[in-house]
């Protein structure tokens, strides 16, 4: 059995481009772990949703990024592991907002 949760550095930060995200992935493991590949990415997208036709479009907003954490090979013992991460935004301008008639605009990480 595995527990696995991220926790950030910063949780209540706003983040722009070039700005930095660091934090850890905890991962509880019950027993010894081997062969296991683990990475941890950032991902930006801006979901449309049409209340009017009940459908969403996807607009990715940059390519994701993605940190490996623990490589292929590696045995994990049991017990808690403290995985830090940092990953940087891109410098490419990100919206902070959108001009459209209907539909709300949500965010996620």
């Amino acid at each position: 059995m595995r527990e696995l949760f991220i926790q950030l550095a910063d949780p209540h930060r706003r983040y722009g481009p070039g700005d930095t995200v660091t934090g850890r992935v905890m991962l509880r493991l019950r027993k010894k772990a081997k062969g296991t590949l683990l990475h941890v990415s950032l991902q930006g997208h801006v979901v449309l949703k049409s209340l009017s036709t009940g459908t969403n479009k996807t607009i990715p907003i940059f390519t994701p990024q993605a940190v490996q954490l623990v490589d292929a090979g590696m045995i994990l013992e049991q017990g808690v592991h403290e995985l830090p991460f940092e990953m940087e935004f891109p410098y490419k301008r990100i919206p902070s907002s959108l001009d459209v008639s209907h539909p709300p605009m949500q965010r996620l990480i």
